[in-house]
C-alpha cells in the first residue's frame, strides 16, 4: 500500500519513480532524535495508530530525560566516536550519535566539525584528547584493539595508550529508534559509573 523511503541522496528519484507507478511513497529523514519522534508520529498517523505512536514517543522522551537527570551536574567526558577506523571517520554536530553522547554526559570532541560525518586526522584526535573512545563492536576485535597501541596514528592517542576504548553495539547506537534509550543508558554507565 505504501513504500517508506529514507531520505538519502537517491530518495527523490526513487520516490518519483514509485509515484509514477501509482505507488504511494512517503519520505522521512531520521538524523536527529526530534526527527525520530516526527517519523514515529508520521507512521502512527499512516497506520491508524496515533495513540500508540504518541505513547512510544512519550516513553522514549521520558526515559532520555531520566538519563539526562542522572548525569546532570557532572563534567562532560570528552568522547571520540569511531565510525570508521582507516582513515578515521567520526560523528560531528547535529547527528543522532552526537545527541546520544550529550544525553549520556559526554562531549563529542568533534562537535564543532563542519560536517555531520567528518573524516579526521590523527593529529586532530590527539589534540582534542578524548578520554574515552567508542568503537563499534564488529569493526575490530578485542585482540585488534591491543594491536592499536603499536599502529601508527592510533598509538599516539592517549586514550588508546591507556586502554580507554569501549566496544559498543553499533546497531543499538547507530540506528535512530526506540533502542536509543538503551544506547544512552549504557553510555551513561560507561562515562559516569558513579551515577548509576
Amino acid at each position: 500500500d505504501v513504500v517508506l523511503v529514507a531520505a538519502t541522496r537517491d530518495a527523490p528519484a526513487l520516490s518519483e519513480q514509485l509515484v509514477s507507478l501509482s505507488i504511494d511513497a512517503r519520505s522521512f529523514e531520521i538524523e536527529t532524535i526530534d526527527q525520530m519522534y516526527r517519523s514515529t508520529e508520521m507512521l502512527g498517523d499512516l497506520l491508524g495508530r496515533v495513540d500508540a505512536a504518541d505513547s512510544l514517543v512519550a516513553a522514549i522522551s521520558e526515559a532520555l530525560d531520566e538519563v539526562r537527570s542522572r548525569v546532570a551536574g557532572r563534567d562532560p567526558v570528552p568522547v571520540f566516536y569511531v565510525v570508521w577506523s582507516d582513515p578515521p571517520m567520526t560523528t560531528g554536530p547535529g547527528t543522532f550519535v552526537d545527541e546520544v553522547i550529550r544525553i549520556a554526559g559526554g562531549r563529542n570532541v568533534f562537535d564543532d566539525a563542519p560536517l555531520e560525518w567528518p573524516t579526521v586526522g590523527f593529529e586532530a584526535i590527539v589534540e582534542r584528547a578524548p578520554e574515552v573512545i567508542l568503537w563499534p563492536r564488529g569493526d575490530v576485535s578485542e585482540g585488534a584493539l591491543e594491536r592499536l597501541r603499536s599502529t601508527p596514528g592510533w598509538r599516539e592517542v592517549e586514550a588508546v595508550q591507556e586502554g580507554r576504548i569501549e566496544l559498543i553495539d553499533a546497531d543499538t547506537f547507530n540506528r535512530p529508534g526506540p533502542r536509543v534509550v538503551l544506547a544512552a543508558r549504557g553510555l551513561a554507565d560507561v562515562l559516569h559509573p558513579d551515577a548509576r
